[in-house]
């Protein structure tokens, strides 16, 4: 989720997912949070970086991770609860391979 920041990294992630079933996913909890957009956050940032008052509309309200969460939300399910042994990451396996336990 980190490193997907354009459309193209998006789209090679996903691919990657789709070509790699097998591979479990480790995210933090919440990870749907890296998938939305906070208006608010986003005038905070642009205010800091330009050290002038942001007030005009975001131009680009939408998650540009949104394909990510909704692809693991279909495929993934969640094996593992975040938990603090684990430093708060979950790991999420498909819905379609057997994992051996």
């Amino acid at each position: 989720m980190e490193n997907a920041n354009t459309t193209a990294a998006i789209e090679r992630k996903i691919e990657e997912m789709k070509d790699h079933p097998q591979w479990a996913l480790l995210l933090p909890s919440n990870f749907e949070d890296y998938c939305e957009v906070d208006i608010r956050e986003r005038r905070n940032e642009v205010t800091m970086l330009s050290t002038f008052p942001y007030v005009a509309r975001v131009a680009h309200p939408e998650s540009l991770r949104q394909p990510i969460c909704d692809y693991i939300r279909a495929h993934y399910k969640l094996e593992q609860e975040p938990a603090v042994q684990n430093f708060d990451y979950g790991l999420w396996t498909t819905n379609d391979v057997v994992y051996p336990r």
